[in-house]
């Protein structure tokens, strides 16, 4: 009982602490290395993915960008998650899960050659920032292999039977005589 206590004890204070921690910034990333030599590595700033056109890294006052149809491959994989000890036991509790990933992403520079820059990512949004990345790469290489290409209504077999504002043009003219029996 006389080890029990104290371990409790140590467990309800690093919770504590733990709760009473602020969040962090659901953006904030770290450079941490790549070709790139105008970030400094280990620079901490916020990647922000909600523009349409480019990835934006912003720190300090600067603010480097990428555009997404120069972006060649990307990678999220997950960090190494620190061991919490407590009276040489392990413990993995929720609370201290480290929400950290790498987000590796090669890119074809303006001289042709390939370029990398890498990032580790913090927060609890890491799931839709993979999603977004994903959505906005694929949305700029459809882009550049159809340029001009309008995209056509496709065809629906309900067309043949039903009459909607998507088939009009293919409606029987109204001023034509109408079909039925004459007295």
């Amino acid at each position: 009982m006389r080890t029990f206590v104290p371990a409790l004890f140590a467990i309800t204070l690093l919770t504590a602490a733990q709760a009473g921690s602020v969040a962090p910034n659901p953006n904030e990333a770290q450079y941490v290395y790549g070709t790139v030599k105008t970030i400094p590595s280990n620079t901490v700033g916020s990647l922000d993915l909600t523009d349409p056109s480019e990835l934006q890294f912003q720190y300090g006052d600067l603010k480097y960008r990428l555009p997404y149809r120069q972006i060649k491959s990307f990678q999220l994989s997950g960090a190494k998650a620190p061991q919490r000890t407590i009276a040489h036991l392990p413990v993995k509790l929720p609370a201290f899960h480290s929400h950290e990933q790498m987000l590796d992403v090669s890119f074809f520079e303006k001289e042709g050659s390939v370029g990398t820059v890498s990032f580790r990512l913090t927060g609890k949004n890491l799931t839709q920032a993979e999603w977004i990345l994903a959505e906005r790469v694929r949305v700029e290489k459809e882009a550049a292999q159809n340029p001009g290409r309008a995209k056509l209504a496709e065809p629906w077999w309900g067309d043949q039977y039903w009459k909607t504002n998507r088939n009009r043009p293919g409606w029987p003219d109204a001023t034509a005589e109408p079909v039925g029996t004459k007295e």
